[in-house]
């Protein structure tokens, strides 16, 4: 997701966290995110893609919720449909059931589960502002090699200092798969979760195969490369599905096919089933 920046927000970080702890500042970022969200300040150039995506009666996906933009987005999107959100971290969780309660917003399921290709237990790692708070944007499985990150990341990795929080994982074909109704329209799926993409992709290869929506992905090919293997696996494990891959240029507003990945990147997987939803702007 995208990054805004605020002067005064900046400079009343520190400041909440070291005069109110965990809880007031759980309480700020909550706020902020809702100032976020009402005035689309986070906006992607995909976000403009959504209301083409998804149709009122849909089921959708958003695995890496953080602090819900794309949820609040998707459920206004699908008012009639249903929303499954999923976020590991539990600071971010907490803040995204504040902004859910603000909005009042009965369509959305919030999970406190990160979706991998495997049902079990492992160690989210946080990085820590200098202030000692989380950045919550980048948190990632622990595993994650960020001595390769430093070496092949396009962008400077600075954070030395992280906390690890103990989560629970879940493969979406054992959580989620049974309890969809059996009229479920999975048509969309939004997954951002710091090179950890390839994982959550596998745990859900039954219900890909069953449903076919469209994804929005992200991919960091150095993220990648920190959890031991290539971006290129992803392009070539949707391909295996029957997905193709594109890239949005929102200032032509087009779609354009690709057969590998640029570092650092949102793409979009279209399915032969809801391609047509896109497909006025492939070029």
């Amino acid at each position: 997701m995208a990054i805004y920046q605020n002067f005064i927000r900046e400079l009343a970080k520190p400041i909440l966290f070291t005069l109110g702890g965990s809880r007031l500042y759980k309480h700020f970022q909550a706020k902020a995110m809702i100032k976020n969200i009402d005035n689309r300040l986070v906006d992607e150039p995909e976000t403009e893609l959504l209301p083409l995506l998804v149709k009122a009666t849909d089921t959708v996906i958003d695995i890496g919720a953080n602090y819900m933009y794309y949820s609040v987005l998707l459920a206004r999107l699908v008012p009639n449909g249903k929303v499954y959100a999923y976020e590991p971290l539990p600071f971010t969780f907490e803040v995204g059931q504040r902004v859910l309660r603000h909005y009042r917003i009965s369509n959305v399921s919030l999970y406190n589960l990160g979706a991998s290709n495997s049902d079990s237990q492992n160690h989210i790692s946080a990085p820590l502002q200098w202030f000692g708070a989380p950045a919550t944007g980048l948190a990632h499985i622990a595993n994650r090699d960020n001595e390769i990150v430093r070496k092949n990341a396009i962008y400077p990795y600075p954070f030395k200092r992280h906390k690890k929080y103990l989560c629970k994982f879940v493969k979406l074909d054992t959580q989620l798969l049974d309890q969809l109704p059996a009229n479920a329209t999975v048509s969309f799926v939004k997954i951002d979760v710091e090179g950890a993409e390839l994982f959550a992709l596998e745990g859900m290869a039954q219900l890909l195969s069953q449903f076919k929506p469209n994804i929005l992905f992200e991919i960091n090919e150095s993220y990648a490369k920190g959890f031991g293997y290539s971006a290129h696996q992803i392009y070539s494990f949707l391909v295996s599905l029957g997905y193709d891959i594109f890239l949005y240029n929102d200032r032509e507003k087009t779609l354009s096919r690709v057969d590998s990945f640029n570092d650092e990147h949102n793409y979009i997987g279209l399915s032969p089933v809801y391609r047509e939803r896109l497909a006025h702007l492939i070029v």
